[in-house]
C-alpha cells in the first residue's frame, strides 16, 4: 500500500488519495421553479451540490448546499422564475478527501408563460381641433396602453404617451398644418404586451 512517514511518530500512515472533481456539468428540465442538473462523477460514491444566485459564491446566506446524495443527478427546487443560478459540486469517496470544486454551471430560469394581448382595433383620428388630435380604439382585454406619435412617418423617432387607462387620447401642443403620425399598443398584468397598431396620420389645422 501506498504509505508516508511519520518521523516524528516512526510508523508509516496510509496516504488519504484526492478524489477528482465532478465535470461535464449540464441542466435540463428547466422550468419556471426548478431543473435538473447531472454529472460526471468518476469513482466518488458521494456528492455534494451547492447553489447559489451569486456567479463567485461570495456570498455565504446565497448558498444553498444539499445532503450528500449518491446518483449524479440532482433536482434544484424552489427557485425564483426568470433568474439566473449558479451550481458548483464536489464529490467523496469512502476513505478519501473531498474534491475540490467543479466548474461553475449557470442556469437561467425560465419566465412565466404569459399570453400575448391582441392589437387594439378600430384604432381611429376621434378629432382634428386646431392643434390637438383625438385618438380612439377598443378597449378589449388591455388595462393601459401607450401611444407613439410624431412626425416621422415610420415612427422611427416619436414621442410617447405616459401609460393611459382609458382608450382614448387628445395629443396637444403639436404644430399647426403639420402631417402627424400614430399608433398603439396594450398592456395589461400577467400578459404580453400587444405589439403596435398599424400607423394613422392625421394633419393639423
Amino acid at each position: 500500500d501506498n504509505a508516508v512517514v511519520d518521523s516524528s511518530l516512526g510508523e508509516n500512515l496510509p496516504v488519504k488519495n484526492v478524489t477528482a472533481a465532478p465535470t461535464n456539468l449540464a441542466a435540463s428540465e428547466i422550468e419556471e421553479h426548478s431543473f435538473r442538473v447531472t454529472w460526471d462523477g468518476g469513482d466518488a460514491t458521494h456528492f455534494i451540490v451547492e447553489t447559489s444566485t451569486v456567479a463567485d459564491f461570495s456570498m455565504p446566506d446565497s448558498i444553498v448546499v444539499s445532503d450528500a446524495i449518491s446518483e449524479t443527478k440532482y433536482y434544484v427546487r424552489n427557485v425564483i422564475e426568470e433568474k439566473d443560478y449558479y451550481v458548483r459540486i464536489k464529490a467523496t469517496a469512502f476513505g478519501e478527501e473531498e474534491s475540490e470544486y467543479s466548474e461553475i454551471l449557470n442556469v437561467t430560469t425560465l419566465a412565466p408563460y404569459r399570453p400575448t394581448l391582441s392589437v387594439p382595433e378600430n384604432f381611429t383620428i376621434l378629432s382634428v381641433k386646431g392643434f390637438e388630435i383625438g385618438l380612439s380604439w377598443s378597449k378589449g382585454e388591455a388595462e393601459r396602453w401607450i401611444v407613439q406619435y410624431g412626425t416621422d412617418s415610420l415612427l422611427d423617432e416619436c414621442e410617447e404617451t405616459d401609460q393611459l387607462t382609458e382608450p382614448t387620447v387628445v395629443i396637444s401642443n403639436l404644430t399647426s398644418l403639420t402631417d402627424y403620425y400614430f399608433r398603439v399598443k396594450a398592456l395589461a398584468k400577467g400578459w404580453k404586451d400587444s405589439e403596435y397598431t398599424s400607423i394613422i396620420h392625421a394633419k393639423t389645422t
